[in-house]
């Protein structure tokens, strides 16, 4: 069988490839659209093609054709990523792009204001958790409490900057004021995740924590 990309994929892999990436482009662009006729954000409609043509529908429920689509050869899985990592970069360039007005002295103290409410509250409910809830069968091997009880406040806080920018975008209203607020509060609020996330990684690793590894990871994420 003929090959090409420098001989590494046949022309059946390279195709089985291409029908992913058209999959995940019709699905996304398909429930995205019927989500926004039923006056809904489009952004969710997509994430739930994604979750219909994913391991938890598709793969689920015909393992065979999801292996067929999704694992032609070895790095496709890696491949399809690299593309996912592009998009979103540029999501967030345009959503960076769009937004031109700085930030003045009474922006700043409402974005302070939110983002120590969004993320204090949930955070330290997160904390909390463990002594309401069971947890112990979750903790893993290294056996860290407070590495478990980190991550379960992380998880409780989370939010995402790439959907709120793609909500914004689609309603149109990523250069109003509004919009500019609640990114800037979203990227305080994953920046003080992203270090909790770090220190949790670090108390179950035999990496030492310092201030430069969690500069590392933050700046990796």
């Amino acid at each position: 069988m003929r090959t090409s990309i420098s001989g590494t994929l046949s022309d059946l892999e390279l195709t089985r490839f291409f029908v992913a990436i058209t999959l995940i482009l019709l699905f996304s662009h398909v429930f995205g659209y019927l989500f926004y006729r039923f006056k809904l954000p489009r952004v969710i409609g997509e994430i739930l093609g994604g979750i219909l043509l994913g391991p938890t529908a598709l793969g689920h429920f015909m393992p065979e054709v999801y292996a067929w689509i999704f694992a032609a050869f070895e790095t496709e899985g890696k491949l399809i990523s690299l593309i996912s990592y592009l998009g979103l970069t540029l999501l967030m360039f345009i959503s960076g792009f769009e937004i031109q007005k700085s930030l003045d002295r009474e922006d700043k103290q409402i974005i302070l204001v939110l983002a120590f409410g969004s993320t204090i509250v949930p955070f330290l409910a997160g904390l909390m958790a463990p002594f309401i809830y069971n947890f112990k069968p979750y903790i893993g091997e290294k056996n860290n409490e407070l590495a478990l009880q980190l991550v379960i406040a992380i998880a409780t806080s989370v939010t995402s900057v790439p959907v709120i920018s793609k909500i914004f975008i689609d309603l149109k209203i990523i250069s109003t004021r509004f919009a500019k607020i609640v990114l800037s509060t979203a990227v305080i609020h994953d920046i003080v995740l992203w270090i909790a996330l770090a220190i949790a990684t670090g108390l179950v690793t035999s990496e030492k924590l310092s201030i430069l590894s969690i500069t590392n990871t933050v700046l990796a994420t």
